[in-house]
């Protein structure tokens, strides 16, 4: 039973994933930076500072989720590098013991 890897399927998901954390760090570091700026302008008081705190802590929630969802776009890069090359390399290997010319995965 062979096991299908698909490297571009790949590669496209960490691109939409990546696009996915720059959009949530320009939602952090924009949008909800300038709501919290108009909020500290507009409104005074222990509910406003409390509220303030709460927005700063979502604001550093969605940074690190952004951060995470960027990690893990760049491990899937790389681990379908990796097989890529390791089924390049078991492909080179096996033509080598067969005497035959045995595709890889991509047909290299």
């Amino acid at each position: 039973m062979a096991i299908k890897f698909d490297y571009e399927s790949t590669i496209r998901q960490a691109e939409k994933l990546e696009e996915l954390a720059a959009r949530l760090k320009s939602i952090a570091q924009n949008d909800l930076e300038d709501i919290l700026s108009e909020v500290n302008q507009g409104w005074q008081g222990e509910n406003a500072a409390k509220f303030l705190d709460k927005g700063d802590r979502m604001k550093g929630k969605v940074l690190l989720s952004s951060d995470n969802l960027r990690r893990i776009a760049v491990t899937l890069r790389q681990m379908a590098g990796n097989l890529q090359r390791s089924e390049q390399e078991a492909a080179r290997i096996a033509a080598r013991q067969t005497g035959g010319a045995v595709q890889g995965p991509n047909g290299n």
